[in-house]
């Protein structure tokens, strides 16, 4: 399955760097690799001649590689944050529920993206070992959203953080 993150890869290769995803030189390099499993092209040949298309690509890569750097960080960026988004607030209902970690208790925890804005004081504790991802669907009990939580040598399980909630944790 191809993420976001992907998408965005080849949508800042295409704009910055366009024979780098070019599926005419991907082809003709595929093409030149089959000729060498069947004996029909020296690998020798290949490679020179691979650098020699490569050379100019990379050349005109290098030139626009601050630029490229700081766009593809942008694209990592959103993606991580993507990873952590939770789902809306049910308190505040303007803000976003993300996984944050604190940098004074260095523990990690659900909480309000409207926190930052003096806004919301929403947060709930979370399990501090293992790995919490967004489930990407609700509570059916009471509809809030629900995280993946996986711990090593344990079943993985879906927690549902509110507290007021019938099926607090649910087993799959």
């Amino acid at each position: 399955m191809v993420t976001d993150l992907g998408f965005d890869v080849v949508e800042i290769l295409h704009k910055y760097c366009p024979s780098v995803v070019s599926l005419k030189l991907t082809r003709k390099l595929e093409e030149k690799m089959e000729q060498i499993q069947n004996d029909m092209e020296k690998r020798e040949n290949v490679i020179l001649e691979a650098v020699g298309q490569l050379q100019p690509i990379l050349e005109k890569f290098m030139k626009k590689e601050k630029v490229i750097g700081q766009v593809l960080s942008d694209a990592i960026t959103r993606a991580q944050k993507q990873e952590r988004m939770i789902g809306t607030c049910p308190n505040c209902g303007t803000g976003k529920l993300m996984i944050l970690h604190s940098r004074q208790t260095r523990k990690r925890f659900i909480g309000c993206t409207s926190y930052f804005h003096g806004l919301c004081k929403t947060s709930f504790p979370l399990p501090q070992r293992g790995t919490v991802k967004p489930a990407l669907k609700n509570c059916p009990a009471c509809g809030w959203p629900l995280v993946h939580v996986w711990i090593k040598a344990r079943q993985p399980w879906i927690l549902c953080f509110n507290p007021n909630c019938p099926t607090r944790m649910k087993r799959t």
